[in-house]
């Protein structure tokens, strides 16, 4: 058995609502890294600093970027580089033959 009805009032709610998607990019020129966490070949530096938990991850569109940016890395433990990789079309800016390129050039 009801013994009083329920009682109604009109509010405004205000939702979040996404209108664009995240844009990620190269770490060095911000050029936008297509397909960003599955992209073919991903160029990925971390920088480990002592005495800290806090990683730095970056990512670059291309070997040149990565060649440009290491100078700019400041740390007092150690970095990892990305992997070379060798099985990807090797017309890509990420493939081992541009980083070959690239090395035969400075020397």
């Amino acid at each position: 058995m009801k013994i009083k009805e329920a009682k109604f009032k009109k509010v405004q709610v205000w939702q979040t609502k996404e209108v664009s998607p995240d844009v990620f990019g190269c770490d060095e020129c911000r050029q936008e890294i297509k397909d960003w966490l599955n992209e073919d070949g991903r160029l990925e530096i971390t920088i480990f600093h002592h005495n800290t938990e806090v990683m730095e991850p970056l990512h670059f569109c291309s070997w040149n970027c990565v060649l440009r940016h290491i100078p700019k890395i400041d740390t007092d433990h150690f970095v990892s580089l990305p992997f070379i990789l060798f099985d990807i079309d090797p017309e890509s800016p990420r493939s081992a033959k541009s980083l070959k390129d690239l090395l035969n050039k400075l020397t």
